[in-house]
């Protein structure tokens, strides 16, 4: 493995790792607004929706779908940036 190839490789997996933050970062504020949206007679303290944010994996309040994009945002990560560096 040359050093362009060990370069392409840390740069994908940072980028790959950025998306896969992103993304659960997105899905963890929309599923505590919407958690808050639709209990508008409470009002939440920050350390309730905290224990709310941690159990997110348990609810599954998406179901399949943030496991799907999960899958995508790796493909992305992982096959389409060397496919695009090679090109350049």
């Amino acid at each position: 493995m040359n050093s362009k190839t060990s370069l392409l490789s840390i740069v994908t997996q940072q980028i790959t790792i950025t998306i896969f933050s992103f993304h659960l970062q997105f899905f963890k504020d929309v599923f505590l607004r919407m958690f808050v949206m639709q209990n508008p007679e409470y009002e939440f303290k920050s350390a309730y929706l905290r224990c709310v944010e941690e159990k997110m994996d348990e609810l599954k309040p998406f179901g399949m779908f943030v496991n799907i994009c999960e899958l995508y945002a790796t493909f992305y990560g992982t096959v389409m940036i060397p496919i695009f560096s090679a090109s350049v």
